[in-house]
């Protein structure tokens, strides 16, 4: 019996610490897709300054996670989110409108990405 318990509570201990997982991941993404949005309102008006400046504050936050993300999240999916958070400050840097528009979109897209992917589903299970 005592064998069943430990094993029960080391059930719910990996349960809670897939529940506590996910709502990081999606507290993180929430953040940054927010601050990309900022930067993505400053950019269409034209303040590719006040643009660059919320999306340095961005991936700041995202270099900075990254006790986190190297252990919960696949290294290529960081890659390429890192990739398209530089390839998007590029395109603000040299105030490119029209390419900062699908900038935007990829990082965003990237962010939800990883997000969605954290979360448990029958298909994950199975």
């Amino acid at each position: 019996m005592k064998k069943e318990i430990i094993a029960i509570l080391l059930l719910a201990l990996l349960f809670g610490g897939a529940l506590y997982n996910i709502y990081y991941m999606d507290s993180l993404a929430e953040t940054l897709i927010v601050s990309v949005e900022d930067a993505r309102k400053s950019a269409d008006a034209g303040d590719f300054n006040a643009a660059e400046t919320e999306l340095r504050g961005a991936i700041d936050l995202w270099m900075g996670s990254d006790g986190y993300t190297h252990i919960f999240i696949r290294h290529p999916e960081i890659d390429s989110a890192t990739d398209a958070f530089y390839e998007l400050l590029s395109d603000v840097k040299s105030e490119d409108s029209k390419a900062a528009v699908g900038s935007f979109e990829k990082v965003e897209a990237h962010l939800k990405s990883i997000a969605g992917m954290e979360h448990i589903t029958i298909g994950s299970i199975l």
